[in-house]
C-alpha cells in the first residue's frame, strides 16, 4: 500500500494472516541530488532508442529503502506479494519499482486494484488480481522524463526572474503560465461595454426595469451578441425609470405569466467539480479538500479521489437507489440517469475511474 491509514483499513478487512505494510508513497525516483547523485543528479533526459523511452538509472527516495526493508522483514524464504497501490499513473509507477525490487525474493507477485476501500471491493481485488498496466506505467515515466525535461530549462529561467531562487517550473507550470499570460493579454485588450440598470425590492421579491424589447434596435448587447432588454445604454433612460419608482412608492402586480421549469441533478464529482464545490461553500483550499478527500478514501467512506469521469458502477447506482427508496420512499426516486464517461462536445476523458461517490449508502440515509 501507499497509505498507512489504508493500510490499516485493509489489514482489518484481510485479517490476521496478512501482514498489510505501506510504502508512504514512492521508494524510488530519478538522481536529483549532486552530492548523493553525481553527474546524473544534472541531467535533463538520458540516451534512448528509437521507439523506446530512455532507462534512467534510479535511486531511493528519502524514505524508500526503508520501506522496503519494512516489507522484507516480514519474509522468511520466498513470500508472496500482492501490491495495492493507488489506481491511478503514480501508482502504478510505484507498482512497476516495487515488483522490481521484490522480484528477487518473491515466489509470485500479484497487482490489486480496487476503486472503493471497503471489505468487498477488496476481498474481490484479491480473488481477481491483474497485471501491471505497462502502457499505464510509460505514460507515468514519460510524465517524470517530461518533468525532467522541461522542468530543468524552465526553472532556470524562473530563477533569474523571480527573487529569492526557489521558484520552479515544470510539464504543468510552464503551459498555465502561456494559459495565463494569453488570459492576461486578452483581458487588457478588452473594451468595456457600459450599461445600466434599476433594480428594485418589494415584499422581498427582487425586481428588474425593463427598458427594451430582445427586438429593439437599442437593446444592450454583449460581447456575445447577446440581447439584454434589463440594461440600457442610456444613463438618462436608468434615471428615468428609477425617479418614475420612487416618486411611485410602491409597484403593482398587473399580469402573472405562470411557466413551468425543469432541472436536472448535477452530475457526480469528477475531481476538478470537487475542489470547486468545496471552495465555493466552505472555503477550503483545494490542498485542504484533497487531504480530507484523501482521509475519507482511505477511511473507506467515498471512491478513488482523482477522476475526470461522472461515469457510476451500475451496482453502486443500485444501491443508492435502494438506500433512497427504504429512506424516502419510492416516489422520491427518478430514472437514475446520471453519469457520463463522454464530455459534453463529446470530447474523450480519462474515464479509468469512476466519479467520486459514497460507499456506503445506507449510513446515514434518512430524512434527519
Amino acid at each position: 500500500m501507499e497509505s498507512n491509514a489504508k493500510a490499516k483499513t485493509l489489514g482489518r478487512y484481510l485479517g490476521k494472516d496478512w501482514k498489510v505494510v505501506a510504502t508512504g508513497g514512492h521508494v524510488q525516483t530519478l538522481p536529483h541530488d549532486r552530492s548523493l547523485h553525481g553527474k546524473d543528479a544534472k541531467k535533463a533526459y538520458w540516451a534512448n532508442q528509437p521507439d523506446a523511452l530512455p532507462n534512467p538509472p534510479w535511486v531511493w527516495t528519502d524514505r524508500g529503502e526503508k520501506a522496503l526493508e519494512s516489507i522484507l522483514e516480514h519474509v522468511d524464504g520466498e513470500a508472496s506479494f500482492w501490491i495495492a497501490t493507488d489506481p491511478d499513473r503514480e501508482g502504478e509507477f510505484i507498482a512497476w519499482c516495487l515488483e522490481r525490487l521484490l522480484r528477487p525474493h518473491a515466489r509470485e507477485i500479484h497487482r490489486v486494484s480496487f476503486q472503493e476501500v471497503t471489505a468487498e471491493a477488496v476481498q474481490d481485488a484479491i480473488r481477481n488480481p491483474t497485471r501491471l498496466d505497462e502502457g499505464m506505467v510509460e505514460s507515468a515515466l514519460l510524465r517524470k522524463f517530461l518533468d525532467r525535461l522541461v522542468g530543468y530549462r524552465t526553472s532556470k529561467l524562473a530563477r533569474a526572474v523571480i527573487p529569492g531562487g526557489s521558484a520552479s517550473m515544470g510539464r504543468v507550470q510552464t503551459p498555465t503560465l502561456g494559459f495565463v499570460v494569453d488570459r492576461e493579454l486578452e483581458r487588457e485588450a478588452h473594451v468595456p461595454i457600459p450599461y445600466f440598470e434599476v433594480r428594485a425590492r418589494a415584499s422581498g421579491v427582487e425586481l428588474q426595469v425593463r427598458f427594451h424589447e430582445t427586438d429593439d434596435p437599442e437593446v444592450w448587447k454583449n460581447e456575445a451578441g447577446r440581447s439584454i432588454p434589463t440594461r440600457t445604454f442610456k444613463a438618462s433612460l436608468a434615471q428615468a425609470g428609477e425617479g418614475a419608482l420612487r416618486k411611485a412608492g410602491k409597484v403593482e402586480v398587473t399580469e402573472v405569466t405562470r411557466g413551468a421549469r425543469s432541472s436536472n441533478p448535477r452530475p457526480p464529482f469528477s475531481t476538478d467539480a470537487l475542489l470547486q464545490a468545496a471552495g465555493s461553500r466552505f472555503g477550503w483550499s483545494p490542498k485542504k479538500t484533497s487531504a480530507l478527500a484523501s482521509m475519507l478514501y482511505e477511511a473507506g467512506y467515498i471512491t478513488y479521489i482523482r477522476t475526470d469521469s461522472t461515469r457510476i458502477a451500475a451496482s453502486a447506482v443500485q444501491g443508492a437507489r435502494t438506500a433512497i427508496e427504504e429512506a424516502f420512499g419510492e416516489d422520491h426516486l427518478g430514472k437514475g440517469d446520471v453519469g457520463t464517461a463522454v464530455k459534453k462536445g463529446g470530447g474523450p476523458i480519462q474515464d479509468a475511474h469512476e466519479a467520486i461517490r459514497p460507499t456506503r449508502f445506507q449510513e446515514g440515509c434518512g430524512p434527519g
